[in-house]
């Protein structure tokens, strides 16, 4: 999104969170796509006509496409300055995957937009636990 502005131009103690956000997606992006990928082979494998397992794996990547579609509505609608609009789409994707750090990060910056500082730096401190946490259990 162009109102995030190059990682560069941030301060270099955002330019570090960013880049273990950046990290945490790209991990959980190919490790969904991966288990989706085994699964969906081990379906086919065990049984190609089990729809309860092809409908099983089938749901998990509906559910990782509804995560990001959330994501991204949300920084659409921050792009176009409908910062609150965008804070309900930010819930969503919160609701439906609290341990995920991006959502919550691109909720700070549009709440921190629409002039909400207290949840903005609520969120911040969200983003830093949850990165904290994934790399402690690494």
């Amino acid at each position: 999104c162009e109102s995030h502005g190059p990682l560069n131009e941030l301060p270099p103690d955002l330019q570090a969170v960013m880049q273990g956000l950046l990290e945490v997606q790209q991990e959980i992006i190919l490790v969904a796509f991966r288990n989706w990928a085994i699964a969906f082979e081990a379906a086919h494998q065990r049984k190609p006509d089990d729809q309860t397992t092809i409908d099983w794996v089938s749901q998990n990547f509906r559910d990782l496409v509804y995560y990001d579609l959330k994501n991204l509505k949300g920084l659409q609608y921050e792009h176009l300055g409908q910062y609150e609009r965008a804070i309900q789409e930010y819930d969503e994707a919160i609701t439906f995957d609290p341990e995920h750090p991006m959502a919550y990060s691109n909720r700070g910056h549009a709440n921190e937009q629409s002039g909400n500082v207290k949840d903005a730096s609520r969120d911040r401190d969200k983003v830093l636990q949850l990165i904290e946490s994934r790399r402690s259990t690494q």
